[in-house]
């Protein structure tokens, strides 16, 4: 299955929670639910510098998907 690509908050979490496995150590970083509600909120109040590197980010990795998965096109599955 190929992957979709990821977006600016996506990024912003893996950072987020790579950080935190290297300040708390892997039992918080391997916390999802901890690590999820720590990027939100830090997201929510991130400084716009901050939100537009994430933005680049993701247009870069939007363009290496492209170029990986040429043929890619979003189909989300319709629930029955």
């Amino acid at each position: 299955k190929v992957p979709r690509p990821q977006n600016p908050f996506v990024i912003y979490r893996r950072d987020t929670q790579a950080k935190l496995m290297v300040e708390k150590g892997s039992k918080f970083g391997s916390k999802l639910d901890f690590v999820s509600r720590v990027a939100s909120k830090n997201w929510k109040n991130a400084p716009s510098e901050i939100r537009n590197i994430y933005s680049f980010l993701a247009q870069l990795a939007k363009k290496v998907h492209e170029e990986t998965y040429p043929d890619y096109v979003y189909q989300p599955k319709k629930r029955s």
